[in-house]
């Protein structure tokens, strides 16, 4: 017996990453700045290219992880801890 189905990947980078763009939204801060604050990249636009690729491979096809220090401090920036933003994100997945 061959099974097939699709499944539609989800890691918790991508769901965090989501809860990040989301609260910074509804909190009204500019993510490229709070990208840059967190990532500490050499200017903002790469640190929001580099977040970007968290959620949405370049055009090369290559993904970015999510250091456990950076969803830290993300999180800190945003006032909730890692586990209620992984939970917002699971609940506000597009």
């Amino acid at each position: 017996m061959v099974l097939i189905y699709k499944e539609a990947p989800m890691s918790i980078d991508t769901t965090f990453a989501t809860a990040v763009e989301l609260l910074a939204k509804e909190q009204g801060r500019d993510l490229r700045e709070l990208a840059h604050q967190v990532m500490a990249l050499s200017n903002p636009d790469v640190s929001i290219r580099e977040f970007r690729r968290i959620r949405r491979p370049d055009t090369k096809g290559r993904l970015r992880n999510l250091t456990l220090r950076e969803a830290y401090e993300f999180s800190r920036a945003l006032g909730k801890t890692v586990d209620d933003m992984i939970a917002y994100g699971l609940t506000h997945e597009d």
